[in-house]
């Protein structure tokens, strides 16, 4: 008996993955064969499979909570069958990476806004999302100056980019020290939210010249 997986998977917090396992039966071993996934990162689990008589490949499904770390580990692929009396096992490793299902991106050059009182200006946010999540995600601004209002406040399922508008209202004051503010996103996955923030940005709002 071997084993035929592939050496990577990539797991999403709060997802699932398919793990996809074929066996090589040598030597006259017909029977079922039952695959386990061993050595699980805390939070990820996985369903047990039975490869029936006939059949050399099958799936497994790992699943992720929304509270499992961020890591890469190592996870044992066993499989077990019988030839006569005698258990049969082979065994394979697979590099499980748990990642979040989605970060924001900000262009290094733009870690410092300027922002004129009574106008606007954009600021273009990258959207990675990762292992199977296509959902919508709220965003939000923390740490704002007064009188300034970002839109839009969502990236759309389909969207992998986003242009925020700040908009400087005529009440707004300026300010002579930098403001960091933060993006904050928010995804849901079921019932659980899963959150993540950029670094800061350095924010100053100055007076039109």
């Amino acid at each position: 008996l071997s084993l035929k997986v592939d050496g990577e998977a990539v797991l999403a917090r709060g997802l699932e993955t398919e793990l996809k396992i074929a066996i090589d039966r040598k030597a006259g071993l017909k029977g079922p064969v039952d695959i386990k996934i061993e050595k699980l990162p805390k939070g990820v689990t996985a369903e047990k499979l039975t490869i029936a008589e006939n059949e050399t490949e099958g799936v497994v499904k790992l699943k992720s909570e929304a509270s499992a770390a961020i890591a890469k580990q190592k996870i044992e692929v066993v499989s077990q069958g019988k030839l006569g009396v005698t258990t049969v096992e082979a065994k394979a490793e697979v590099a499980l990476a748990i990642v979040p299902p989605f970060e924001l991106a900000l262009d290094p050059k733009e870690k410092e806004l300027e922002l004129v009182i009574g106008e606007s200006c954009t600021l273009k946010v990258a959207v990675k999302r990762q292992g199977n999540f296509d959902g919508p995600i709220e965003l939000a601004v923390s740490g704002l100056p007064g009188g300034v209002s970002v839109m839009p406040d969502k990236v759309e399922p389909d969207q992998d980019e986003v242009e925020l508008n700040f908009v400087v209202s005529d009440e707004a004051k300026p300010n002579k020290s930098k403001k960091p503010i933060k993006i904050q996103a928010t995804g849901e996955i079921g019932k659980q939210k899963v959150k993540f923030e950029t670094a800061a940005i350095n924010v100053t709002v100055k007076k039109a010249e």
